[in-house]
């Protein structure tokens, strides 16, 4: 709650400390645009006030106005009473213009600073990628009772193939990383807030592919007053089941990833529920995901409907308006269709930190962000002592 002084945009605003974080880092709100933005120690100053053409510490106890008034009259030459409020002269004061003032500022416009935790490009630490190593090179047996994500078991074959180059990543791979992607919003919550980043979860894979699944039933079914979906479908909606998010409430945003009917590779979905909207993501070259755009139609439909049944027993058509669907553009491409899943995954990642600059994602680092991603997910779900660790059950 201290307040200070932050060298930002070329020059000093003042502020207040609302946190104190580690690594030398502090939390300050900006008085000039009230945003709270994360500091350096080495960019903080203690406040100073401008006064008599100089820059002074802030005075601890402020004179008595009275005092000083009663004294600047005797100064004068006057006796020391206090002018009526009617007797006083008004005079205007100078226009004065210091370094720290200048005309009303717009609105600062904040670029946040991704920290490692979240950096989605970030290398891993030496001892992270041993720890990995280690866990695979032990004997038969060993291994495959000391990992576990979203109540399956993870054995040595899950991040060998992660790290096989000519081979896309599997459903479980895909799980993995929103697992972790999950976990690590939840443990850096405050960052997130801190630089208003939308709220947002991944969805495990099974919803989406169960949600097309349930098209044929749905259509069969849908009259007005009847339900529609199932309760596992709600209660996900309703934060009962993993991600144990409640739509609309802890959410903003919704992303997963499903496999192209059609073009038979992953594409994936930001789907946005306050705009209504769904956006398509795709990176295979040849735009594969174009003949699969019938299919998130479909998903379209099912959200909002599935939105409205969640929200209330009667089911009112009126109600039930589809999202829109439009289809992301300037992303990274790959020319290899086992480069889809973690391409996706990546974009996924940044679309949802807000970072526009995804060079990094391309097929010459393709193997090394499957690796990093790989080193990642075992480190996030394995203690030191490689008990068993459960993160959420799924049920379909």
């Amino acid at each position: 709650m201290h307040r200070v002084e932050v060298f930002y945009k070329n020059g000093w605003s003042s502020g207040q400390i609302s946190m104190v974080l580690g690594d030398n880092t502090y939390s300050v709100c900006l008085y000039t645009s009230m945003e709270t933005i994360l500091f350096k120690h080495s960019d903080l100053r203690i406040h100073r006030e401008w006064k008599d053409g100089v820059r002074k510490m802030a005075d601890k106890v402020k004179p008595d106005k009275k005092r000083k008034a009663a004294a600047s009259s005797q100064n004068s030459g006057m006796d020391n009473v206090f002018l009526r409020r009617s007797e006083r002269v008004p005079k205007r004061s100078r226009d004065t213009k210091t370094p720290f003032k200048s005309e009303r500022n717009p609105a600062l416009t904040v670029i946040h600073e991704i920290i490692p935790a979240v950096d989605p490009f970030s290398t891993p630490a030496e001892h992270k990628l041993s720890r990995l190593q280690n866990w695979m090179t032990l004997k038969p047996g060993m291994h495959e009772t000391s990992l576990s994500i979203n109540d399956n078991k993870i054995r040595k074959y899950f991040f060998q193939s992660m790290e096989n180059a000519k081979k896309d990543l599997k459903k479980e791979h895909i799980d993995g990383a929103f697992a972790m992607l999950n976990c690590r919003r939840n443990e850096n919550a405050a960052w997130f807030h801190n630089y208003k980043i939308p709220m947002a979860c991944f969805l495990p894979m099974e919803f989406l592919h169960c949600l097309l699944s349930h098209d044929l039933a749905y259509k069969k079914e849908k009259v007005k007053g009847k339900k529609i979906f199932n309760d596992l479908f709600k209660d996900i909606v309703r934060g009962k089941e993993y991600p144990e998010k409640t739509w609309g409430e802890d959410v903003d945003v919704v992303y997963g990833i499903t496999l192209g009917k059609k073009s038979n590779v992953w594409i994936g979905m930001e789907i946005h529920l306050k705009k209504k909207r769904i956006t398509v993501y795709d990176c295979f070259q040849k735009e594969s995901n174009i003949i699969d755009i019938p299919q998130v139609k479909k998903l379209a439909v099912l959200i909002s409907d599935l939105l409205v049944e969640s929200s209330r027993d009667d089911v009112d058509k009126v109600k039930m308006i589809p999202f829109e669907v439009e289809q992301a553009q300037g992303l990274p491409k790959t020319k290899h269709p086992f480069n889809c899943g973690i391409f996706l995954v990546k974009i996924l990642e940044c679309q949802s930190l807000k970072i526009g600059d995804m060079t990094k994602i391309n097929d010459d680092n393709a193997l090394e962000l499957r690796r990093t991603l790989s080193c990642e997910i075992f480190n996030q779900f394995v203690d030191e002592i490689k008990t068993f660790f459960v993160l959420v059950k799924t049920r379909f």
